[in-house]
């Protein structure tokens, strides 16, 4: 999670938020990636919008996560709310919440 503070014009930050979107996928460890404090780092990356590839991982990664239904701290809430109503995606960034998603 460290890593994710370093920006996202920073080579460590997007491969921590590439490997989270891929590690998200598993049901399993989505909620251990929201206990850890995973969420707010990812919902900072998306400031640097649709060009920073960090950004599009931390998209991706938050979508996985907010599928999350074992995870019932605050976080969790919170990501699922943003990611029905694209909230975190308006918040972040001038760019529409289709734009900012990754490519399946």
């Amino acid at each position: 999670m460290a890593l994710l503070a370093a920006g996202a014009e920073s080579d460590a930050a997007m491969d921590a938020a590439g490997a989270l979107r891929k590690l998200a996928n598993s049901a399993t460890i989505r909620g251990a990636i929201g206990k850890a404090g995973g969420i707010p780092p990812l919902v900072e990356l998306l400031a640097a919008g649709a060009e920073s590839e960090a950004a599009l991982y931390a998209a991706g990664a938050l979508r996985q996560l907010a599928l999350d239904t074992t995870n019932k701290d605050t976080n969790r809430d919170k990501a699922m709310d943003e990611s029905r109503s694209c909230g975190a995606f308006k918040a972040r960034s001038p760019l529409s919440c289709g734009q900012l998603l990754p490519p399946e």
